[in-house]
């Protein structure tokens, strides 16, 4: 789904770039690759309503309510012409996690639609267990991919952000080499980490 959480609108190179990488893995895996465009994050006024509802808040509206209703219903328009029976969504949390998320399974495997229902995929693992997950699939194929870890770098990932950082470190803690999954590493990038997360000036949770 194009244009939720990116500004992709206004990038048409950096959309380019994306389109193609994620075209080429669908053809490589077999799969078909439908883009869906959408301008929905954008109608929203999300500062008026964190105002509003700020005591139910946690992160933002966008992440503790707006985030897989947008995802999903996005889909509407193609699952009904492709008839879709069932649409997965990669799950954001796990059954271990403590904090509220606007994607979990008590919403999303309820939201339906003229034949078609959601379902939340990997619920039952963590994080980590993703990655080895992710980890034992592109060793058995023996190929590279690009995991987009974030969105603070308009084609790679940036390696400071805590997304980064969470992945660099499970991709390490799993023997997997980062650079082979689209984080290239600098010099001294880990004891860095290693100092910072002494010092409490970053906090991780797998």
């Amino acid at each position: 789904v194009i244009s939720i959480d990116a500004d992709l609108w206004r990038q048409p190179e950096e959309y380019k770039v994306r389109k193609e990488r994620i075209s080429s893995f669908a053809r490589e895996e077999g799969v078909n690759y439908h883009p869906v465009s959408t301008n929905m994050y954008y109608l929203m006024d999300h500062s008026s309503l964190e105002e509003e509802f700020e005591e139910g808040i946690y992160l933002s509206w966008w992440e503790n309510f707006q985030l897989s209703l947008s995802y999903l219903t996005a889909c509407v328009p193609l699952s009904t012409t492709e008839r879709y029976s069932k649409i997965f969504i990669a799950s954001t949390s796990a059954e271990d996690y403590d904090y509220i998320h606007g994607s979990y399974p008590t919403t999303d495997n309820c939201i339906s639609w003229n034949g078609t229902t959601c379902e939340q995929d990997s619920f039952d693992l963590t994080r980590h267990q993703k990655w080895r997950a992710i980890i034992k699939y592109f060793n058995k194929n023996e190929t590279d991919v690009l995991v987009k870890s974030c969105q603070q770098n308009e084609s790679y990932n940036c390696n400071q952000c805590i997304q980064c950082i969470r992945n660099n470190i499970a991709l390490s803690i799993e023997n997997a080499d980062p650079e082979q999954y689209g984080h290239k590493i600098e010099t001294g990038w880990f004891k860095r980490v290693e100092e910072d997360l002494k010092t409490g000036e970053i906090e991780l949770k797998f």
